[in-house]
């Protein structure tokens, strides 16, 4: 049985080790590398965990064990505060195929539909990441661009797809 709840201040510890594992599978995946992310002191996520104008991380769980994570945050610029970007979505290899990335998506949807002001929910996704670009496009988010040399890492360039969520 799996349960998907925001995360607190409390939970930074866990969720920086599933950070860090996500990191460390799929550095392809995400902007931050371990090592950025290691060098983070603790407050800092805690603080990120705490949320605050409408930012939120949510979490999968099996019983007890953090499995997944994803995070929600508004963009601040009064020009851009209409919208939010959905981040940092990773489920553990092991427990890939049960519809706990849809259930994350979901929360995380959800809870941008109650942030004030915000009327679409932006994401990019390694454009190579089959999986999860049908997941977004399955939930309703909609492809607006590619764009190339997104980001590198250990030498190679990858490509990031932008999708886009009108609430």
């Amino acid at each position: 049985m799996s349960t998907i709840r925001r995360l607190t201040a409390a939970d930074a510890l866990i969720y920086r080790a599933v950070r860090e594992r996500a990191l460390e599978e799929h550095a392809d995946a995400f902007l931050t590398s371990v090592a950025e992310q290691r060098a983070r002191p603790i407050e800092e996520t805690e603080k990120r965990l705490d949320g605050g104008t409408g930012a939120a991380v949510f979490g999968a769980f099996v019983g007890d064990q953090l499995i997944g994570i994803s995070g929600l945050y508004p963009l601040p610029n009064e020009k851009l505060a209409h919208r939010a970007m959905l981040w940092g979505m990773y489920v553990a290899t092991e427990h890939r195929g049960r519809g706990l990335g849809r259930d994350l998506l979901r929360a995380v949807v959800a809870h941008a539909r109650t942030v004030d002001g915000v009327v679409a929910v932006g994401l990019s996704v390694n454009a190579n990441n089959t999986r999860a670009r049908e997941l977004y496009v399955a939930e309703g988010f909609v492809p607006w661009g590619l764009e190339r040399d997104a980001s590198r890492s250990s030498g190679v360039s990858w490509n990031e797809e932008h999708l886009r969520l009108e609430l």
